[in-house]
């Protein structure tokens, strides 16, 4: 409410006044949300996991590899690194 009081200070109309606190208080509350978002680690214990190079490939839809799966995952995560990092900003 201390918003709503402000705005209307500052002559804003009381049911405009409303509604622009609620979207200041829902972005503060999404802000909050979004720091909390982590990127996500992927560790090895042996062998080297791909680098992320912007593409996959996988030659056989129906039966994809291992190791495609496994570049596509990881360009997955580079994906949803980047997203987390776009949203923090």
């Amino acid at each position: 409410m201390a918003n709503v009081r402000r705005l209307c200070e500052l002559s804003m109309v009381p049911p405009l006044a409303k509604e622009v606190a609620t979207q200041i208080d829902g972005a503060v509350a999404a802000k909050a949300q979004v720091a909390a978002l982590t990127p996500m680690t992927v560790t090895a214990t042996t062998g080297t996991l791909p680098t992320p190079g912007g593409t996959t490939t996988i030659a056989n839809a129906a039966t994809p590899t291992v190791a495609e799966l496994l570049d596509f995952c990881m360009e997955l995560k580079a994906k949803q690194d980047a997203l987390v990092t776009a949203l923090k900003a």
